[in-house]
């Protein structure tokens, strides 16, 4: 599977806004994430339309939680988001970026 261009629109606005090294179609536990911090262990999942069938949400709850039992945190957001309030969402994905930060390094 290939990026989308909403995909690419968040993935560069976080790009412009951080130094972080985000990364696209990331694997985590044999899944694709659709963006990644990996050294904060943070996956950002960019949902269409088709993430509302039952059987896809039923393999996006998996999927998160294999995700998360090798320490990840999933966020998901959703195209019309991403599309509509852009800012909004990467201002909470950095949010995210910036909380995991302090506890990889509290330790």
């Amino acid at each position: 599977m290939t990026e989308t261009p909403l995909q690419v629109r968040l993935a560069e606005w976080l790009r412009d806004q951080s130094r972080r090294s985000l990364k696209m179609e990331y694997r985590v536990a044999g899944w694709k994430v659709d963006l990644a911090y990996p050294e904060l262990k943070l996956g950002i999942e960019v949902d269409g339309p088709y993430h509302n069938k039952r059987e896809q949400q039923s393999l996006d709850d998996q999927k998160e939680r294999e995700i998360q039992r090798e320490g990840w945190e999933v966020l998901r957001v959703t195209n019309d988001q991403v599309d509509n309030d852009l800012e909004s969402v990467g201002r909470q994905i950095l949010d995210a970026a910036y909380k995991r930060s302090k506890k990889r390094f509290a330790k």
